[in-house]
């Protein structure tokens, strides 16, 4: 026969337990993450959070799922629900500690939300017209050309260009990549842009980098030895000017026999006066 204490039902406050389990603890995040949260940075950044809340199995504070009710109804008397607060204090800890991770610019866009879900939606609608205007920024300056930038430089900007797009959430095929690079290029490597074209294979951005600066090298040769000729010409053209231009002496009428023009110019023999008749001096008496 069985003891009056098996027959008996549990207490309500076990049943309360059995029907909504309880968290065995709450998580303290001790160091807020070392990527502080700006404008440029937002991927990287959530990417950081997503990983470290799945790891702690706590994504479901950022959708608002899984909320547990905030009282329970025992014996027609509404009591409060223990898992409720225990989910609340574990979202005011995470609330800090994203609160912590983000600059100054982005925590005044957080004023007024206290709990994780507000302020996760409000940087997921601040963010998604942040990024199409960051986009259409970004491929614009796909379009800068070269100019007089060397290979290196005006490649590494484009790299930079591409990082952020993939920051942003719109990253670069190799295709793509490889057009920008081709397009800021001066008409001195059309020929270059036919021979890389012509291929059936597509370069990558690597071998078309050293490509790149192994053609900037013919040119930089090419260029010296043009310079070379052109500073050889002008001597001998400023050496054959100042012989030509030399004094040389020449039969002048004037006093000295020398011309005093200083370019060897001789002037025409003096005419007499018209009207004057020379002749023969004669002496009267």
């Amino acid at each position: 026969m069985s003891s009056p204490s098996s027959s008996t039902s549990s207490s309500p406050s076990s049943l309360s337990d059995q029907r909504i389990p309880i968290p065995s603890g709450v998580h303290h995040f001790k160091t807020p993450i070392s990527l502080k949260l700006t404008d440029e940075n937002f991927l990287v950044w959530k990417q950081q959070v997503s990983a470290t809340l799945r790891g702690l199995q706590l994504m479901h504070f950022l959708d608002g799922t899984a909320v547990p009710s905030e009282f329970l109804n025992q014996n027609n008397c509404n009591v409060a629900n223990l898992a409720f607060c225990t989910y609340q204090q574990q979202d005011q800890l995470l609330v800090a500690w994203l609160l912590a991770s983000m600059s100054s610019p982005l925590l005044t866009k957080m004023v007024g939300l206290d709990s994780s879900v507000a302020i996760w939606g409000c940087l997921l609608t601040h963010f998604a017209s942040h990024t199409r205007a960051m986009v259409k920024k970004f491929r614009l300056l796909l379009k800068t050309p070269k100019n007089d930038k060397t290979i290196t430089t005006y490649i590494t900007n484009i790299k930079k260009i591409a990082y952020s797009l993939v920051v942003v959430g719109s990253p670069l095929s190799t295709t793509d990549h490889v057009d920008a690079i081709l397009d800021g290029l001066s008409a001195d490597y059309d020929g270059f842009i036919t021979s890389i074209l012509s291929r059936q294979d597509p370069y990558t951005v690597d071998d078309l980098e050293a490509l790149l600066l192994a053609q900037e090298e013919r040119f930089e040769k090419h260029k010296l030895a043009h310079d070379s000729i052109l500073q050889v010409n002008n001597v001998s053209f400023s050496w054959n000017l100042k012989n030509q231009y030399k004094k040389k002496p020449s039969t002048c009428p004037f006093r000295g026999g020398r011309s005093q023009h200083p370019t060897g110019f001789r002037p025409p023999n003096p005419r007499p006066p018209v009207g004057l008749v020379f002749g023969p001096i004669v002496k009267y008496d």
